[in-house]
């Protein structure tokens, strides 16, 4: 048989295809999958359980006319292959290349921007609200995962969606992962519905009730139909029914057949309806099938066998906090560790095996993380709240209505992807926490140079009693700074690393090694260049910035973080309010744009934050002195 995938240039030609044929083509898309990832890395396991669920989707709409919204995304690639993107598949996650999510910019078929999760529900409502208002006839398809659904945000919108019982289809794709294994009472709920538990123990206790009534001689066989009659009426889709949305399933995810019959007859009702497909992530591929968890985001790996590189000497920033903290815990019983489905990106699968009557995954609900955090800290507890910063951004009202407003809390967010973050690209970028968290009463703000700073600070905040906010990016952790000892933490104090003549660059963070490996090289041009870490963004070090000021003209601030609002914008306005002058400030920040996928060196250097950025900027000033 030919290759179907190589001459499938459209969704339209998936309809004259047999259940024979889709299944090849199934086969060879993930063939395509695990090639194409096993170089680039990328969202592996669940792109390999969403391939059936994929086709016939395209099989049964037309998704230029009508609309699939994806939620998170990453199980988009079935979608691209078959959306006319083939051919430039290979380039996906990389430089110029094809986003690892949907993406406008890209094709007509990508509805929205989807890098984030429990967003489907409530855009395809509103397209499908949308669409009635203009009498578009159109239909509105939304592909969430079990491990999405229960977000805030997916219960506000099946909330809304069941009272205004717009037309419109959701495909729950149940894979029992999110990127660790889903958790909570829905995840459970939706466990015994897959097992088929949730039937049988409540047709053992219906007909228990009923053997005790007086139904005559044959109260078994009774006691049997009806409790089966019973049940069958509200099991297994109850919760989604109480909703007002109808329920069907659960069904095969991988059946050509019984997603075709199920989801096709869906199509000739009205109203809102859930269609619940049981999927196995790394379906196909049993290293990926045995490890979802691994293969979830994987890394370039031997597509024999599903190995990876030996791994890096070096350690990142997140496997340093996974340790110390798990220390720390040891030494402090108050300490308690919260993450939002991200234990093992964050490093806390280390401190779960250790404590885990002291961990906390509170699954895709960053709201709740915070708020939670809040309340374990009035127990007189000390949380530690690992999220990425670009998720924490979800929790923002949470950060100040519980955590700020309450004054004296004790708390530590330890902010992980800080920064630019490569090649998941601007979804994924944490450019915003900065300005989000300088702007709210009694949070202090810090970040690491390197390695012993980080766990210096992290030591600091656990034993302080306060609101800490800790960021640090996807990194290796430098090592620029042998031979430079690490000052002790104090609250608000910054540090000089290098004194020169005239210009100071001031880091935060990340950037402290990039403007000191700059200083180096100036030093070589005879350019002689103040490098300083400011260690705390808020409060700032307001006595080390007027000494600065006492012999320098230029101050130069550079941050790995959007310019707008972040640690530059605190600076000058703090020299502005305290009466501290330089002749210039310049603020070297991410500008005011998405940063596309590529890899992270790459976006620093595109933005001019990498050592020679730093260097051009200097030179530029110092040639005018």
């Amino acid at each position: 048989m030919d290759n179907i995938l190589e001459s499938l240039d459209s969704p339209e030609k998936l309809k004259s295809l047999s259940i024979k044929e889709l299944k090849t083509l199934a086969a060879e898309i993930r063939e395509e999958i695990k090639n194409v990832v096993s170089r680039n890395g990328g969202h592996l396991a669940t792109n390999l359980g969403i391939v059936e669920i994929t086709l016939v989707l395209h099989r049964l709409f037309d998704f230029r006319k009508d609309r699939l919204v994806f939620d998170v995304g990453h199980q988009c690639y079935t979608h691209k292959i078959i959306t006319g993107r083939k051919k430039v598949f290979p380039s996906i996650r990389t430089m110029n290349g094809l986003s690892g999510y949907p993406s406008r910019r890209e094709s007509e078929y990508d509805t929205f921007n989807a890098g984030h999760a429990g967003t489907s529900i409530s855009a395809g409502l509103g397209l499908a609200c949308g669409d009635e208002i203009q009498h578009t006839d159109r239909r509105i398809v939304a592909l969430i995962g079990d491990g999405s659904i229960p977000t805030g945000l997916s219960f506000e919108g099946l909330n809304q969606l069941g009272h205004l019982q717009k037309n419109m289809i959701i495909i729950l794709n149940d894979n029992e992962m999110a990127i660790s294994r889903t958790v909570g009472a829905l995840a459970h709920h939706l466990t015994r519905i897959r097992t088929g538990a949730f039937y049988n123990e409540n047709k053992k206790r219906l007909h228990n009730i009923l053997r005790k009534l007086p139904l005559g001689k044959k109260v078994n066989e009774i006691a049997d139909h009806v409790s089966s009659s019973l049940i069958g009426g509200f099991l297994p889709g109850h919760f989604f029914n109480e909703l007002g949305l109808r329920y069907f399933g659960p069904i095969d995810g991988h059946s050509f057949n019984e997603l075709e019959n199920v989801i096709s007859n869906c199509t000739k009702l009205g109203g809102p309806i859930i269609v619940h497909a049981v999927t196995t992530k790394g379906h196909g591929y049993k290293p990926a099938k045995d490890d979802p968890e691994y293969f979830h985001g994987a890394k370039p790996f031997n597509i024999n066998d599903g190995s990876s590189a030996k791994p890096s000497d070096r350690r990142s920033y997140s496997s340093m906090f996974a340790d110390k903290i798990t220390s720390l815990a040891r030494e402090n019983s108050k300490i308690v560790a919260i993450t939002a489905a991200m234990s093992t990106g964050t490093g806390l699968s280390v401190f779960r095996e250790k404590f885990p009557e002291r961990f906390f995954d509170v699954g895709i609900c960053e709201q709740h993380a915070v708020t939670f955090g809040g309340g374990l800290s009035e127990a007189g507890l000390k949380p530690v709240v690992a999220i990425y910063s670009s998720f924490l951004q979800r929790s923002y009202d949470q950060l100040f209505h519980d955590i700020s407003m309450q004054e004296d809390m004790n708390i530590l967010f330890a902010i992980d992807r800080a920064g630019l973050v490569g090649s998941d690209g601007f979804s994924h970028h944490g450019l915003l926490d900065i300005s989000m968290l300088r702007t709210l009463p009694n949070f202090a703000l810090m970040a690491p140079r390197d390695g012993q700073e980080f766990e210096k600070m992290v030591e600091f905040a656990v034993t302080q009693t306060g609101i800490f906010a800790l960021r640090y990016p996807r990194e290796i952790v430098p090592d620029v700074f042998s031979g430079f000892p690490c000052p002790e933490i104090t609250m608000g104090t910054g540090e000089i690393i290098t004194e020169g003549e005239r210009i100071v660059v001031l880091g935060y963070g990340a950037t402290v090694a990039r403007a000191f490996q700059a200083h180096k090289s100036l030093e070589q041009d005879g350019v002689s260049i103040t490098v300083a870490n400011a260690r705390f963004a808020k409060p700032l070090d307001i006595s080390m910035l007027r000494a600065l000021s006492d012999n320098h003209d230029i101050l130069i601030t550079v941050e790995d973080h959007n310019e707008a609002g972040g640690f530059g914008s605190g600076v000058t306005e703090t020299c502005m309010r305290e009466n501290i002058a330089f002749s210039n400030i310049h603020i070297m920040g991410v500008p005011d744009s998405l940063v596309d996928h590529a890899p992270r060196s790459e976006q620093i250097r595109k933005t001019g934050l990498d050592e020679q950025g730093i260097i051009r900027t200097v030179k530029k000033y110092w040639e005018k002195l």
